[in-house]
C-alpha cells in the first residue's frame, strides 16, 4: 500500500506527473490544501492555446490536491488548455512534445463513439507517449456502462481515453471496511457508478487473458483497475471556486476522479529508486 512506501520515504521524488485539463485549477485553494496537511508539492502551470477559459474548475483543482497530497515528492505539471475539439487534443500533444513528465494522469473523458471526439489522433499521441516511457492513467468515468446516453444512444458503451490500448483505465469501488480482509465492491450506488464495459473499437489485448474470462468477448474491457471513488467515502478537498475567498470551503468528493491521481501517485512511489 502507498502508506508503506510513505513509511520508508517513497513518496514520488524524482517523478513527474503531468495533469491534464480543460478548466483552470485555484492556486489559492490548492495552496491552503496544501498548507492544512503540511505539504509543499513542486506545482508548474503550463498554459496550452492560451489557457483556460472561464472561472476556476472543481475537477483541475482536485486533481491537483489529490496528486500533491498522495504523491507529494513529485513533481506536478499542469497542462491547462480551453475545452474545445483542438483544445483537448493540443494537451496532449504539448505533453508528449515537452516529455519531461513519465506520468499522464486524466480525469477528463468522454463517449468512446462520439462523433465530435478525438478517439484516432488520440491513439497516434498515446503511441508515441508509449514510445518514450511515459504511463498514461485515466478515469473510467462515473456512468457505469452507460458512457454514450444522451450523446449517441443509451446502448452500453465506455469512456475514452481509459478504453485506448495504451491507456491505463481506473474504475471505481465501494469499500466498506478497510480492515483485513479488505471489503469492496463495485462502485453502483450513491449517485454514480465506476465506469466498465467493453469496448467498440478497440480489440482485446493478449494480456487480457485469465482464467474465467470468455473467449468469445474480442473486444478489450475496460477497466484495468479500480480504486475508492464511492462519494460515501470520498476525499477531502477544498474549492471556493473564487479568485478572493472569503472562507475556506472544504467537502468531501468521489468519484473515479479520484482514482487516476491516486493511481498515478502509486505509480510515482513506486517509480522512485
Amino acid at each position: 500500500p502507498i502508506s508503506s512506501a510513505w513509511a520508508t520515504g517513497k513518496t514520488g521524488v524524482g517523478q513527474t506527473i503531468a495533469l491534464y485539463e480543460l478548466g483552470q485549477y485555484d492556486p489559492t485553494d490548492t495552496a491552503n490544501y496544501f498548507s492544512c496537511y503540511g505539504l509543499s508539492p513542486s506545482v508548474t502551470a503550463i498554459n496550452v492555446d492560451g489557457g483556460t477559459t472561464g472561472g476556476f474548475n472543481v475537477e483541475a483543482t482536485l486533481d491537483v490536491e489529490e496528486a500533491g497530497a498522495l504523491a507529494p515528492g513529485a513533481s506536478l505539471e499542469v497542462y491547462q488548455a480551453p475545452n474545445t475539439a483542438s483544445g483537448q487534443i493540443d494537451v496532449y500533444a504539448r505533453i508528449a512534445s515537452d516529455n519531461s513528465a513519465s506520468i499522464i494522469s486524466t480525469s477528463w473523458g468522454d463517449c468512446e463513439i462520439d462523433p465530435t471526439g478525438t478517439v484516432a489522433a488520440e491513439q497516434l499521441i498515446f503511441e508515441q507517449m508509449a514510445a518514450q516511457g511515459q504511463t498514461v492513467i485515466a478515469a473510467a468515468g462515473d456512468s457505469g456502462s452507460s458512457d454514450c446516453t444522451g450523446i449517441t444512444s443509451n446502448a452500453p458503451a465506455v469512456d475514452d481515453p481509459a478504453s485506448q490500448p495504451l491507456v491505463t483505465g481506473v474504475g471505481g469501488l465501494s469499500v466498506t471496511s478497510i480492515a483485513s480482509p479488505l471489503v469492496e465492491t463495485v462502485w453502483n450506488a450513491n449517485g454514480g457508478a465506476g465506469g466498465g464495459g467493453v469496448s467498440q473499437i478497440w480489440s482485446r489485448p493478449s494480456w487480457q487473458n485469465a482464467p474465467g474470462m470468455t473467449a468469445s468477448e474480442t473486444m478489450r474491457m475496460v477497466p484495468d483497475l479500480s480504486v475508492m471513488a464511492d462519494p460515501v467515502t470520498g476525499f477531502m478537498m477544498n474549492f471556493t471556486g473564487t479568485s478572493s475567498p472569503t472562507t475556506q470551503t472544504w467537502a468531501s468528493i468521489g468519484g473515479t476522479s479520484i482514482g487516476a491521481p491516486l493511481v498515478s501517485a502509486i505509480v510515482a512511489t513506486a517509480a522512485q529508486v
